[in-house]
This record gives C-alpha cells, structure tokens and sequence, in this order.
C-alpha cells in the first residue's frame, strides 16, 4: 500500500512538472495563446506599409560599364528618374504622426501609407535625418489610430528574444523572431539581434515579448565590417525624443552638444594611460564652451560612463547626449591621472555664437550661387566639422562647383593665396575680374587644392 501510495504521488508529480514545462515553452495549453500570438496581435494595427516616389539624378556616360568609369563619375550628363521606394513604418502617435527610416523615403515627392486594414493615406514628411536614418511622417486626415507602447531600451538585456515586425512590398505583414545579440556602436548605436530583417521591414517594429517597441527596424550596409545574418534597430529611446521634436514642429533633429571630440580606449592607450584595462573614451580635444569644459572637464579624462551607464565608444557617448534633452543635468563619471572623478554637466544645444554670418556669392564670376558661412558651434553640429574648426565653410555648392569637386561642408582655407577668415572675404575676392583660380579647402582632415582658369 505505501510503495503505491509513493507511486501516484510521484506521478502526479510528474504530470504537474510537464504541465508547468508546456506552459513555459509556449506549448498551447487549455486557455492559453500558443507562442507570441498575443504580442504579435498588439504590434500588427500600429505597422504600416509605405510607398515612396522621388526623382532620382545619376550621370550617364556611353563609358559607364568600363572599370574606369569610377574615377570620373563626376563628369558626364546628368539624368533624372523616377525610384519607387518600399519599406514599413510604425504608428508613433494617435493623431497620425509615423515613424520609419530615413532611407525610406528621403528626398521622396509622394507618400503613401498603407494601414494593416488596407486603408490609404497620403503623407507628409514631418521631420527626417540621414545621420540617425530616422523619419517622421504626418498622414492627411486620419481618424485616430492604435499606437504600441514604448519600452525603455536601456533595460534590454543580451539573450532576450524579440520579434521584428514588418509590412513589407505591400503583401502582408510578416514576423520575425530572435534574441538580442548584443549592442553595436561604431558608426552608430543600435540593438542588435538575429531575428532576420529584410529590405521591405526596414522602418518596421522591434518587440519584446510583451508587445512593446524597443527599436525601429533598419537595414545597414557593413559588409566591410562582415556582419551578416545580423539585424539592427534604432533604440526606442532615440525614437521617442525624434518624433517628440516631430510633433513640436522641428525642423531639424538637434540635440544635445558635447563639444568634445573622443576616441576609444584600446589596450595601448589604457598602458599609457595608466588604466587597469581599455575602458571608457578619451577626450582628444574640446571646444572651450564645451558644456563638459562648463562643468570642469578637461582634454585627457576618460569617460567611462554617463547617468551610470557604461561608455565604451564614442558613438554610445554620442547616443547617450542625442537621447538627453537640453537643460537635463547629467553625471558623468571619469578617470583622470589614474583617479576617479565625477561631474555634473547641465545638457544644452550647440550655441549660434557669435551669430551665425551667412552669404552667397551674386550672379557674377565663376563662384556665383556658392553659399559660404562663418562657424560656430552650430555649423560644426549641421556640417559634421571637427570641434574646434573655425573660418568659413561652404554651406551650399551650385552644380557647376560641384562638378569640379567642391563638397558642401567643406572648409574654405584660401582663395589665390589669401586667407579667408569670413564670408565678407569671399563676396571680395568673387567680384573680381580673375582668370586663374587657385582655392584650397580643408576636408576631413585634409587640405585640397582646386585650379582652374575661366
């Protein structure tokens, strides 16, 4: 009697085990949604289908298929037409605010966004930027629409599954699902993961398993880098502060300015510096109304994190101001001469000082149409210039510039031997009668000289 008494409880012990493995697995069990039905059901109404139409200008040359063609893909005719564009985008906001990536519908002249119940709408873009490759469009006239909840991307942990959502090509919307592989920051900042992201799922959804938005999805060439079989996805915390500017009315995506330029810390450089290990990034040089310089930082601390989050690279240093808002007030935690110090630093947008100078050359001589400005803070954010840059930079180059290889953003140095310290300068020297030319400008470190005779 006792051996079958230990018998059935043993068994029943095994029945509830297997009962609490289904339920953990996700194998249907009565009263309950098999997998990630119902996550998926929350995410499918707040993602769209957009289709884009832009005017598209390419050189033609009859020497275009030679190997040789790339070294002079500057010249030749140029030629417009007509690129159709498809991706996916999220609802961001109930009054019809959509976000997806920029190249998705940069430069597009038509929009159309698709709802999961195959209504159209024409949009708008409302705000759009090539560095982050996000976008916000504004649909025309539509009714109130169903949005998915925001997660804070900070509290995503390697090994959690995600699913990717998209609605690509127009066929249908489709779901992916992955883990979270890790966090890549070179260029950028991004979640990583293996759930697989195609062409037509970029500006689609990345969920966790509660139906929540942890990213928006994004489709990136790194071959060089050889990552493949790897998707990526812009953080749901920098997506939440572009549409919020959207949705003010910005014209273009700012945030907030460190004034620093920085490096990551290899072993080398940790050696030198006297760091038990590589760790952090190290400020190489600071524009003196650096908000950081403000708050007592100084060329040669290693930042090592911010608001208590590790810093590893410059692009998550980067990411970590682009998500903060003027006027916050950020702990920023350093190493200096082996010692470690902490700052509070008040959050602030590139200043316009002095005031910005801009001017563009008349309908006279050859640098007519070319549009030149002084640098301050400002430009250097707008332009990509290094931090400490000053003079003029070339804020608008016409098409005949262009093709002798003038580059917006790039920083006048001399024209026929003069220095050019102002926008003044240029409307000078272009009104001059002047045969021979000879400017140099200053471009990614590098100076190039440009002759030419008129």
């Amino acid at each position: 009697m006792r051996r079958l008494i230990r018998f059935g409880l043993w068994t029943l012990g095994l029945v509830a085990l297997a009962i609490g493995v289904t339920s953990a697995i996700g194998i249907e069990t009565k009263g309950a949604r098999p997998g990630y039905v119902d996550a998926v059901q929350l995410a499918l109404p707040a993602v769209v289908n957009i289709s884009a139409t832009r005017i598209v200008e390419t050189r033609t040359s009859p020497f275009a298929n030679e190997w040789y063609w790339r070294y002079f893909r500057q010249h030749g005719q140029m030629e417009r037409r007509v690129e159709n564009s498809l991706g996916s985008g999220v609802i961001a906001s109930a009054d019809g605010y959509v976000v997806t990536n920029h190249h998705v519908v940069g430069g597009a002249l038509e929009i159309l966004v698709e709802l999961s119940d195959r209504r159209e709408f024409e949009a708008e873009v409302a705000l759009v930027d090539r560095r982050y490759d996000l976008a916000v469009l504004k649909l025309r006239d539509a009714p109130a629409l169903p949005i998915l909840e925001l997660r804070n991307s900070d509290t995503l942990q390697i090994g959690e599954l995600v699913l990717a959502v998209g609605n690509p090509f127009g066929i249908g919307q489709t779901v992916s699902s992955g883990i979270i592989s890790g966090f890549y920051a070179l260029r950028s900042y991004f979640v990583q993961t293996d759930a697989p992201i195609y062409s037509g799922n970029s500006g689609g959804a990345l969920i966790d398993t509660d139906g929540r938005l942890v990213g928006i999805n994004t489709m990136l060439q790194i071959d060089n880098e050889g990552l493949r079989g790897i998707g990526f996805a812009i953080p749901s915390n920098l997506v939440e502060v572009f549409v919020e500017q959207a949705r003010m009315g910005a014209a273009r995506f700012k945030t907030p300015w460190a004034g620093i330029d920085a490096v990551g810390v290899d072993r080398e450089l940790a050696q030198d510096l006297g760091l038990e290990r590589p760790t952090g990034v190290v400020i190489r040089s600071m524009h003196r109304m650096s908000p950081l310089a403000e708050a007592g930082m100084r060329v040669g601390d290693v930042v090592v994190a911010m608001d208590g989050i590790a810093i590893h690279t410059p692009a998550e240093l980067r990411y970590r101001m682009a998500i903060g808002r003027p006027g916050d007030a950020s702990r920023l935690s350093t190493v200096r001469d082996g010692r470690p110090l902490s700052f509070d630093a008040t959050l602030k947008l590139a200043p316009e000082t002095p005031p910005r100078d801009t001017a563009t050359v008349g309908d006279r001589g050859v640098l007519r149409g070319l549009m030149v400005s002084n640098i301050n803070p400002a430009v250097i954010v707008e332009h990509e210039l290094p931090v400490n840059a000053s003079g003029v930079v070339l804020a608008g180059v016409p098409e005949s510039l262009a093709r002798i290889g003038f580059r917006r953003g790039d920083i006048l140095l001399r024209i026929n031997g003069r220095a050019i310290g102002k926008p003044d300068d240029v409307l000078e020297l272009a009104g001059r009668r002047i045969r021979d030319w000879e400017i140099v400008v200053g471009r990614n470190g590098m100076q190039h000289l440009y002759r030419f005779r008129t």
